[in-house]
């Protein structure tokens, strides 16, 4: 039988969503939800509003029954080692380093973990809008700083709050990143504040720094621990593979390098996929040509 719009909501609510939640997810207001479902809703004709309860709770039941999850989880790799190596010693010396590659390799997953064990670790990711003042603002927030509209006394308080406090600054895509910014970061964060500094982007990060040596010196000339990270083994990418799929055949995961080329978010991507397809076909099994149908879907090559 087909639930209606309350049995909707009730189905969410057992599901620990709260009402500002579900509102928002059928995009109405939370007052109108709650008029709505205690039978309080002044207009006659609910039908529009019925429409959108029954299209974005049904939306998201579908989401959360189907158990299937686009991230994977953290692996340990030679990529991740790496990131997280320089991350802690970056943290622990107060040095300033550079982890550059290519997209997808899994840097910023290794970044995400390193916080997640270390809650004296700050991660920002840079947006291709910011500007110097944003990016301060955006780590003023991150440290609990009393907003400010002057951009000096902000700096202030950002160095203030850094400074002794045994803090690593994570700032991801930093290719983003205009000169003054980067310089501001330097400035405020490492030179001021006597804080670890972690910059994290593209190969072309690197030579935004090192091709324009006059103009970033003072920052290229402080990235004493750096390194490239690259794509996942084909060991690497096994393992990650035995993890997900129990007992897959080396056939399985061979398929699975071929179509990735080790890259972690082709992985995913594929991941996601072959989860959806054996949801559809519950008597399918994984084989190589199994995978290789489900890159061809999943993966831009």
């Amino acid at each position: 039988m087909t639930k209606n719009a309350k049995e909707l909501v009730e189905e969410l609510v057992k599901a620990n969503y709260s009402q500002s939640k579900i509102a928002k997810l059928c995009g109405i207001s939370t007052a109108a939800l709650s008029a709505y479902v205690n039978d309080n809703y002044a207009a006659k004709d609910k039908s529009e509003i019925e429409k959108k309860i029954v299209s974005g709770c049904k939306t998201e039941i579908e989401r959360i029954t189907k158990n299937i999850n686009p991230i994977l989880p953290f692996q340990e790799t030679a990529t991740a080692d790496i990131v997280l190596n320089i991350a802690h010693l970056c943290h622990t010396s107060r040095r300033m380093g550079l982890i550059y590659g290519a997209a997808g390799v899994g840097k910023t997953r290794a970044c995400l973990e390193y916080c997640r064990y270390n809650r004296n670790a700050l991660y920002i990711e840079a947006r291709p809008s910011f500007t110097a003042r944003t990016l301060m603002r955006k780590l003023a927030s991150a440290l609990g700083c009393t907003p400010k509209t002057n951009q000096y006394e902000l700096e202030e308080e950002i160095i203030s709050k850094l400074k002794n406090s045994g803090k690593l600054v994570i700032v991801d895509e930093c290719e983003h990143l205009n000169h003054r910014a980067l310089e501001t970061l330097r400035t405020v964060v490492f030179n001021a504040s006597h804080t670890g500094l972690l910059l994290v982007g593209l190969e072309t990060l690197k030579y935004m720094l090192i091709g324009t040596r006059t103009k970033n010196e003072y920052l290229s000339s402080r990235c004493l621990a750096n390194s490239r990270v690259k794509a996942l083994s084909e060991d690497d990418t096994a393992s990650l593979i035995e993890h997900l799929f129990k007992g897959s055949s080396t056939a399985v995961k061979k398929a699975f390098y071929a179509v990735t080329k080790g890259n972690m978010r082709l992985v995913e991507n594929t991941v996601f996929e072959i989860q959806r397809l054996l949801q559809l076909n519950p008597e399918a099994s994984l084989t190589a040509q199994f995978v290789e149908a489900a890159a061809a879907q999943s993966v831009l090559a």
